[in-house]
């Protein structure tokens, strides 16, 4: 569910006794912190419940599981084993969606990954067919390192790869990197990550999520609907990090060309792109956050693109410079640093 910063913690207490109770402390606790202490005013009779709303309420405003701990105490109590109830609540405010399939049945879906600095990686495999394997990253540093090759565990098998590019937790079609059929089980099968969309600053903005899903033709269930349901099949969502060298990569119009930045204090960079390319092109700068922080537009001069960058304004640290074929979409990328 979704809930706030002041949820309502509401409990039934039943008197399993043969005496009345009366006044009985109640409490509770969340994920094992400080205990929320109050009574309830009042008498229950022998075999009766009644409802208890705390007067302090509960934050769950954060994604993520809750687990409540809800307990009763009475001086005198013959029976303290059935005092305590533990629940979990999921906060699902900003967490992707978690869709079911079944993998553990039939194998079913992608089985290992070679991708990246991941040399075949076994993906998990559990009972709901969905698991979040943040903690395993793909670090992309390079155009090769977006070439791979997956398994597939059934035949006629097919599979798609999202890129939460603007870290929404949601995975839109314009966030779909990769998808196909894999026609044999247990077989390396080539793909590759296609991210020559997004630009360079939203691949280097910070850890995004890498969602994988395959599944059985057979079943029913859309593998390229991130959310869908899977008869059979598996959900993966690993961490996935980019340095501008992925996106480096030498089209052919920036054949043998090289963006060449020159200082001698650090503040002030001299720019110079030496190529046959003739047409309009753009030099950005970026924070390590990805944020934009200059763009210019460039005219040919002589067998060269130029332009002097002042970086004096900006607080010292590493930052990238971009140089774009405007109507074609290559770059060419460096790192700066500024003192």
């Amino acid at each position: 569910g979704e809930y706030t910063g002041d949820e309502d913690i509401i409990v039934t207490i039943r008197n399993y006794g043969s005496n009345a109770i009366t006044n009985p402390t109640v409490q509770y606790t969340v994920n094992g912190g400080a205990a929320v202490v109050e009574t309830f005013t009042g008498t229950i009779e022998p075999g009766l419940s009644a409802e208890f709303t705390f007067n302090q309420g509960a934050d769950l405003s954060e994604p993520g599981d809750y687990t409540l701990t809800v307990s009763t105490s009475l001086s005198g109590d013959s029976n303290v084993e059935n005092d305590t109830l533990v629940c979990v609540a999921t906060n699902t405010v900003g967490l992707a969606c978690q869709p079911d399939s079944d993998c553990e049945g039939f194998g079913d879906g992608v089985t290992t990954i070679t991708l990246a600095n991941q040399n075949a990686l076994v993906t998990n495999c559990n009972a709901t067919g969905y698991s979040d394997d943040s903690g395993i990253e793909f670090a992309f540093d390079s155009p090769e390192s977006l070439s791979g090759t997956l398994q597939v565990g059934f035949t006629d098998s097919a599979f798609a790869i999202w890129i939460d590019i603007n870290d929404d937790a949601a995975f839109s079609e314009d966030e779909l990197v990769a998808s196909g059929q894999v026609a044999t089980a247990n077989t390396d099968f080539a793909f590759s990550i296609d991210v020559t969309a997004f630009d360079v600053a939203q691949l280097t903005a910070g850890p995004l999520t890498m969602r994988v899903r395959g599944e059985d033709e057979s079943g029913t269930g859309d593998v390229t609907n991130p959310c869908d349901d899977l008869q059979y099949g598996r959900t993966n969502d690993y961490t996935a990090t980019f340095t501008p060298e992925v996106l480096a990569v030498e089209s052919n119009v920036f054949l043998e060309t090289s963006l060449n930045i020159t200082s001698t204090d650090n503040k002030y960079f001299a720019i110079n792109v030496n190529t046959p390319f003739e047409g309009r092109a753009a030099i950005s700068v970026f924070n390590t956050l990805g944020q934009r922080l200059a763009y210019n537009n460039l005219k040919k001069e002589g067998n060269s693109y130029t332009y002097d960058l002042d970086m004096s304004h900006v607080s010292s640290g590493v930052y990238i410079v971009q140089f774009t074929d405007i109507d074609g979409g290559s770059k060419l990328i460096e790192k700066i640093v500024v003192k």
